[in-house]
């Protein structure tokens, strides 16, 4: 394997940050939410700055995120802060993560920006919609218990609004994700080598192709198989057709 950066496991997969202003000042703050939490952000700013941007993700830190200098050298401010879960899905509650949002939203108007700007990138853009739409109904409106039945305070909670809100490849949902992932070929969940011909993404009779040539599904096969998704979601019962022999 090549020793050159270019040449590296995993070369590519992030881009590559660019220089911050030389005025830029940053620092880190410690909140605490309205349900008791700490979470903790970074904020970066220049002189002059009115507006601040401001990234959070559900469970990443996104403190070295490759906008920031652009944004440091655009003029504006950036707060970057984490959830009480990050680095850690098992833990995520989204509903949480709002008041872990909403006490950085808090922070940032009383530091006095005159602007303020979400930037939900992926899973934080998922985390911005589900805040703004939340913060901006009546206290009682709000959610007052996760799907799983644990109380919220978001009732209780100071929710600011942005200003503006910018999504940069949002995240669908993980519900979304998650059933776009099933495989409606597979018969048997019990014998995964078993499968619904029909179905099968790995069939050339469907459409595939073996590396290096590129596979290519009809409109009508891709409908189909989306469709066979559907039944096979956990919260559904379905026992599929005797299966196929595996080719």
């Amino acid at each position: 394997m090549s020793t050159t950066p270019a040449g590296r496991l995993g070369a590519g997969r992030y881009l590559t940050a660019g220089n911050r202003p030389a005025s830029t000042v940053t620092t880190v703050h410690e909140l605490t939410t309205a349900d008791g939490a700490t979470v903790r952000g970074v904020l970066a700013t220049v002189p002059g700055a009115t507006t601040v941007v401001s990234l959070m993700h559900p469970r990443q830190d996104l403190t070295h995120h490759p906008l920031v200098p652009l944004l440091l050298q655009a003029g504006a401010a950036v707060w970057t802060q984490h959830t009480r879960s990050v680095n850690n899905d098992l833990t995520l509650v989204h509903e949480q993560a709002l008041l872990d949002a909403a006490a950085g939203l808090v922070f940032l108007r009383e530091h006095g920006f005159g602007s303020i700007v979400t930037l939900g990138h992926s899973g934080g853009g998922t985390l911005y919609a589900y805040y703004l739409e939340q913060a901006g109904l009546p206290p009682a409106g709000r959610i007052a218990a996760t799907p799983g039945g644990r109380p919220v305070k978001l009732a209780e909670a100071e929710m600011p609004l942005a200003d503006g809100a910018i999504f940069l490849a949002p995240h669908p949902g993980q519900g979304q994700l998650l059933l776009a992932c099933i495989d409606p070929s597979v018969a048997d969940e019990q014998d995964p080598m078993s499968v619904l011909p029909e179905f099968d993404p790995f069939s050339p009779a469907n459409g595939f192709a073996e590396p290096p040539a590129s596979s290519a599904y009809t409109t009508d096969f891709l409908a189909r198989y989306r469709a066979a998704q559907r039944p096979r979601h956990p919260h559904r019962r379905h026992r599929p057709p005797a299966p196929g022999p595996r080719k």
